[in-house]
């Protein structure tokens, strides 16, 4: 979590990408910078009653507001941001003395200094960067906490087969659920491939699980679905670190296949949807097959992953009322740096260090980026071409985006994805959906940081034209 002074440190390089949930200024792959520090035997003394339990809150940090809920139990305690996708972060240190809680985040130069107030709050003060903010948090109850009016719709009783199948990379087992509509089959089928950071099958964000809420849209109208786990999240094998999107065009391969095999589905009337990058892999996917029924492509990018990520700051730092000279200066540090991460050879470290710290980025914070630039995933998603992908399938798409996505910029993408269509010549729709964020939720701003607010749930519009358009599709 980074608190900087100007609208340029706050957006330079660590951008949001691709994910299901924003990742704010931290990277999509974040999870690969977290210092694992064992708490020391010092530290691990029993808290007071009073502070074991769940506390959220709002820090008020500079030009951004952020959500946050601190987990504290009596040895160890685990941080939310939602609007940065980071979850169950663990503290490096925790400790108590004289009614002060003193909780550290080594990894990314934060602590937080506690104390009880009165009915149930916490006075607290969130440092980092050299700075301090006021902080206050209530305690909540776990299904306050973790959604309590979570997606709408589902039902109480089935929800599916639990899966394993083979990614088409040798050594990786993918786990899932394959759900299934009531009759005998066999019927149609979608893959839903999800987008860039660990995801696991429901793309879950607190209480907010668009693949659940698809796959039961689809269940109810005569469809199959199968969502699995990311490689080494949940219940699959492999190790996500280090993977790109041609490994996971791998899984989604394996996914294909396993579902072309089972018996409950139709061979025939088998179809990939992604959601913002997994919108890049479907079709990367489909042209490795050679062609497959149908292709939903849901936020996806019809631009370049370094064009996206421009677009993705401006888009931001607009919505946060930057003005645009500030939007110009965080654009041309963030194209001075990925210009070097796209130089052959070795990684520029030192060069790019000069400018993250001429730019205003903290020295304690320099090592995280270098290490995020670094990252493979990182350096491929810059060189990705959608619009050569799309321009090659042999499938009928539909592209959806909400007027509100300020991760994938709605209007360009799908114009773009329409343009690269027309050259493939398949079968196009596009629907620009009114008041919609890259999650597909009904927004206010369409910022990230007010996911967790807002009803945890898909789109029913967007659902509807999912099914309807499926449905339409000629029987081979």
């Amino acid at each position: 979590m980074k608190n900087n002074s100007s609208f340029t440190s706050l957006t330079i390089v660590l951008l949001i990408a691709l994910s299901a949930g924003c990742a704010g200024n931290k990277p999509a792959h974040a999870d690969r910078q977290k210092i694992p520090i064992e708490t020391t035997q010092s530290n691990k003394m029993a808290l007071q009653e009073e502070f074991v339990g769940i506390w959220k809150g709002r820090l008020s940090a500079g030009v951004q507001d952020l959500d946050m809920s601190l987990k504290v139990t009596p040895l160890d305690a685990y941080l939310d941001v939602p609007a940065q996708n980071l979850k169950d972060f663990k503290a490096s240190s925790l400790s108590y003395e004289r009614g002060l809680l003193v909780v550290e985040f080594a990894s990314f130069g934060a602590s937080m200094e506690a104390r009880l107030g009165e009915s149930d709050t916490l006075d607290a003060t969130w440092k980092q960067g050299g700075r301090s903010f006021p902080l206050s948090l209530e305690r909540v109850d776990v299904a306050s906490l973790n959604g309590a009016n979570e997606s709408e719709g589902l039902k109480s009783g089935y929800e599916g087969l639990a899966v394993t199948f083979k990614s088409d990379q040798i050594g990786v087992e993918l786990a899932g659920t394959l759900r299934l509509p009531e009759g005998q089959g066999p019927f149609p089928c979608l893959i839903l491939i999800s987008g860039s950071g660990p995801q696991d099958r429901d793309e879950s964000i607190y209480g907010i699980r668009p693949f659940r809420d698809i796959a039961e849209a689809l269940a109810a109208k005569g469809w199959a679905s199968l969502r699995y786990d990311d490689r080494g999240v949940g219940e699959s094998g492999g190790v996500f670190a280090g993977a790109t999107s041609a490994d996971f065009v791998r899984d989604a391969l394996g996914a294909y296949r396993f579902a072309l095999a089972d018996p409950h589905i139709d061979p025939k009337r088998v179809g990939l949807c992604g959601h913002s990058e997994g919108g890049y892999i479907a079709p990367a996917a489909e042209n490795a097959l050679g062609g497959v029924y149908a292709l939903v492509l849901l936020a996806a990018p019809g631009v370049s992953g370094y064009e996206i990520l421009l677009d993705q700051s401006a888009d931001i730092l607009a919505a946060m009322g930057a003005s645009p000279s500030d939007i110009a200066a965080a654009a041309a540090v963030n194209k001075s740096i990925y210009d070097m991460v796209l130089t052959p050879g070795a990684l520029p470290s030192d060069a790019i260090r000069t400018t993250l710290s001429k730019a205003g980025v903290p020295e304690n914070q320099l090592d995280a980026q270098i290490a995020a630039l670094s990252d493979p995933w990182f350096m491929a998603f810059l060189k990705t071409d959608p619009a050569t992908v799309v321009g090659k399938v042999k499938s009928p798409i539909l592209a959806l985006n909400g007027s509100k996505d300020l991760q994938v910029r709605a209007d360009k993408n799908l114009l773009a994805l329409k343009d690269a269509a027309s050259k493939a010549e398949v079968p196009f729709q596009a629907e620009l959906l009114e008041g919609l964020n890259h999650l597909f939720q009904a927004a206010d701003t369409g910022l990230p940081e007010e996911y967790s607010r807002l009803t945890p749930r898909f789109s029913p519009e967007a659902l509807d034209t999912i099914i309807t358009w499926l449905l339409a599709l000629p029987k081979p």
